[in-house]
């Protein structure tokens, strides 16, 4: 399965939010709404993967200055700080501890 945002997924009707989890249950059912959540949180997590990846390869080369590499050390533990807050939140719903 791909990973697919939320986005789209949910919208409110006449005042009504369908994002709401007993609208969710009612018109997907359970197994439905978990596979959105499931998919939309492993999608996050690839692109904080690809991310943090990038990063390295700019810390990897030889134009990097002092300041670009205190830099990028900063933004990639930020990263790796989401990733784990993530994993630690969404637990139940991650495959393969990606």
């Amino acid at each position: 399965m791909k990973p697919e945002p939320l986005k789209g997924k949910y919208k409110c009707e006449k005042g009504i939010w369908k994002s709401d989890p007993f609208w969710m249950l009612c018109t997907r059912g359970q197994e439905d709404v978990l596979n959105d959540v499931k998919s939309a949180v492993q999608g996050l997590l690839e692109e904080i993967e690809k991310d943090i990846k990038q990063i390295e390869k700019i810390l990897e080369s030889k134009d990097c200055i002092a300041s670009c590499i205190a830099y990028c050390n900063g933004v990639k533990n930020a990263l790796e700080g989401v990733k784990q807050k993530i994993k630690k939140w969404f637990s139940d719903v991650i495959e393969n501890g990606v």
